[in-house]
């Protein structure tokens, strides 16, 4: 997406264990908080795209003794089978789409209504904060901003499209730490043994195609040699302005035809 978005400033909101992982993989244009850690910051009204990814939800017993001290009262509690851990009943709810339409999923709800009041302050309640980091009620046509909300939970807003998750192309891998996305099976495994150490892991990356990212331009290429075809890499040429340079540094001499590089 932060491809997609032509490198903009980014705000990514986590689990803190996910960001603390994410630190150091990330380009400095991508910032990283966490839940629990963002109520009333405003430095990231700016950024063009917002990524609120999982959520916060303890297990039933904390919400349950927040309910009993609030109130006074003793709540409902969920029963447990053999002292096993017992997780939410799960109940059906809509994710609302902006053309009126909706997609069904299943949701936390606990029986008692002022626990489940708890747990929808500490799960809900948090990622509507989230979302607010951005300031989108304040954007306009030319202060854009993109929202990912990467989870299932149902929340008080209308949204423009419902995905299902799919990993992304490993070329992204490639894209984001060095600008190029080859298609060719034997060059990807030369170049980037760790990312695909055999011919099967390359073939089916190059079966997938390459994603469509703004800034990178097809460039073709072929090797001296017998046998040889062309073949087609896209490059960042922001990154490398010189694809033919990088392209012979590893891979080895090209073919100077006014066809190809």
């Amino acid at each position: 997406r932060w491809l997609e978005h032509n490198k903009a400033e980014t705000l990514v909101i986590c689990q803190q264990e996910v960001e603390e992982w994410l630190q150091e993989r990330l380009p400095k244009e991508i910032h990283l908080r966490h839940f629990n850690d963002i109520a009333g910051v405003d430095r990231y009204r700016n950024v063009r795209l917002l990524m609120v990814i999982g959520r916060t939800q303890p297990g039933p017993r904390a919400p349950e003794a927040l309910g009993a001290a609030l109130s006074g009262m003793m709540p409902d509690l969920l029963p447990q089978v053999d002292g096993e851990f017992t997780w939410y009943p799960q109940t059906r709810r809509t994710i609302r789409l902006r053309d009126g339409t909706g997609v069904r999923v299943y949701g936390d709800q606990h029986p008692d209504d002022i626990v489940e009041s708890v747990r929808w302050l500490i799960c809900e309640a948090e990622l509507i904060q989230a979302i607010g980091r951005a300031r989108g009620i304040n954007r306009t046509a030319k202060t854009p901003l993109t929202i990912e909300l990467v989870f299932n939970t149902v929340l008080p807003i209308a949204v423009d499209e419902v995905a299902i998750w799919g990993a992304p192309s490993k070329l992204i891998d490639t894209a984001v730490d060095e600008g190029v996305m080859l298609t060719s099976p034997v060059d990807l495994m030369k170049i980037w043994s760790e990312l695909w150490p055999n011919p099967t892991a390359a073939k089916r990356t190059a079966a997938d195609g390459v994603p469509s990212l703004p800034g990178f331009e097809a460039v073709t290429y072929q090797l001296i040699g017998p046998k040889m075809k062309p073949r087609v890499g896209y490059f960042d040429l922001n990154v490398i302005p010189d694809p033919c340079r990088w392209l012979e540094e590893r891979l080895g001499p090209l073919v100077r035809d006014p066809k190809t590089l």
